[in-house]
């Protein structure tokens, strides 16, 4: 077994996209919404499949920039990543179904790569024995879950109306999965000691670059429409904290100074 990556509740690492100071600007909002999607799709980490609370179905409604900028003539609506479902669980009532482009090892160990909407749901069809990793490991999330909120206008010039002083209006990009670091701790690997770290660059180098790309380019945007962009601390581990930083994940950073042997791949899972 050579997935030693996992899906957890709790994020791993989450970048902010703050856009309170620009929040009764419509027009910019648009913009950055755009770009998320426009580079999403491009890069292959978040391309929308469906978002039911939108109506939105990919197979027969193409261009989803258009439909949200419609949204906002039609309605005053600027639907800021409210339409992704706030849980982003595949399966759960209202929520999105989002793709990327992952890499992971098959049942053989080879290296494949492919689109996939639930990171969790991906690592139960690769259990080498049923119920060897932990339920808790395998969180039904995608590969980047993506939230925000849904912003009412009215007026001319248009003045936000759902918005409260002591409320940010934010856009987060989370990731629950340690599948693009450069090193793991193989959590639910039956030698795990959480001292020990596994090499996972094989499958980080395939998928963790074009993630980077995407956090570059939303940086940049948020900064030049007058927002703030950072991580939260509060949902980033203190161990992944060590190969991120706002612009995204270091590929190439220091070897952990324990590593699991490689011996280790061969363990009986039970």
């Amino acid at each position: 077994m050579r997935n030693l990556w996992i899906q957890t509740e709790n994020p791993f690492a989450t970048w902010v996209a703050d856009l309170t100071k620009v929040c009764d600007s419509p027009e910019p909002l648009l913009e950055f919404i755009a770009q998320v999607i426009r580079s999403g799709s491009e890069q292959l980490v978040f391309t929308v499949v469906e978002a039911p609370e939108i109506n939105f179905v990919r197979s027969r409604t193409s261009d989803l920039i258009a439909q949200l900028r419609q949204s906002y003539k039609n309605n005053n609506v600027v639907d800021l990543f409210g339409f992704t479902g706030a849980a982003m669980a595949p399966g759960s009532p209202g929520s999105s179904t989002v793709e990327a482009t992952m890499a992971w090892f098959d049942g053989a160990g080879r290296r494949v790569l492919g689109a996939c909407n639930d990171l969790g749901y991906l690592l139960q069809t690769l259990d080498p024995v049923e119920g060897s990793i932990p339920i808790g490991f395998m969180k039904r999330f995608p590969p980047l879950r993506v939230t925000g909120q849904r912003l009412i206008y009215a007026g001319s010039p248009p003045k936000l109306q759902n918005y409260r002083p002591t409320r940010s209006v934010t856009v987060r990009f989370a990731i629950h999965s340690d599948i693009w670091f450069p090193w793991v701790y193989g959590s639910a690997h039956p030698h795990c000691d959480h001292k020990h770290m596994f090499d996972n660059r094989e499958l980080s180098i395939v998928h963790t670059p074009r993630l980077n790309e995407f956090l570059i380019g939303l940086a940049a945007k948020t900064r030049e429409i007058g927002g703030e962009w950072f991580i939260d601390e509060t949902e980033t581990g203190e161990d992944a904290i060590r190969w991120l930083d706002e612009l995204g994940i270091d590929l190439d950073p220091d070897p952990p100074q324990l590593q699991m042997p490689s011996s280790a791949l061969d363990a009986e899972w039970y």
